[in-house]
Order: C-alpha cells, then sequence, then structure tokens
C-alpha cells in the first residue's frame, strides 16, 4: 500500500524496486533460478471496498506473471487478452 501516491509514482518506485531486485547478485541461488520481482498496481477509487483494491491488484499481479514474470503492470493498462495470456503458450 503506498497512501497518498499517485500511480506514475507508484509504477516508478516498483519498477526501480524490480530492477534492483534483479541486478542483485544473489549468493547461491538453485541452479536454473534467478530471483526477480512481478507486481501489481491499480488505484483505490470512489466507492471501493478493500477486496475491490486487492483484486484489481491481484489480476495486475497474475498479468505480469503470466506475460513473461519480472515486470511490474497496472490494472488500468492491462487488456482482456493479457489478462488471460497463458504461461503454457509462451512455453509451447
Amino acid at each position: 500500500m503506498l497512501p497518498a501516491t499517485r500511480l506514475e509514482e507508484g509504477m516508478t518506485l516498483l519498477e526501480r524496486i524490480r530492477e534492483a531486485i534483479a541486478a542483485t547478485a544473489w549468493p547461491d541461488p538453485p541452479a536454473g533460478y534467478r530471483i526477480t520481482l512481478s507486481g501489481g498496481l491499480t488505484d483505490v477509487r470512489p466507492g471501493d471496498m478493500f477486496m475491490d483494491v486487492i483484486t484489481r491488484a491481484d489480476r495486475a499481479l497474475y498479468t505480469a506473471k503470466n506475460n513473461g514474470r519480472n515486470r511490474v503492470c497496472r490494472y488500468d493498462r492491462i487488456t482482456p487478452i493479457s489478462m488471460t495470456h497463458s504461461r503454457e503458450s509462451e512455453i509451447g
């Protein structure tokens, strides 16, 4: 949660964190693994209940994961196609 933060500021912050994690030389990760961050971001809208915000952020997070990981997605910029893109179609 980033209270009193605009979406653009939140994206900038999350991108900086994501880049720092990806650039870190982690000691002894298991073979074939690398440590990265995928994130989902949304805003709080008038009339939102807590679960409305969490649901949108979760959808954005899974869009990031399903579209290649190591990225941050904003809910207001994802499309129905990118929300349902499956990891299997990337692999096979």
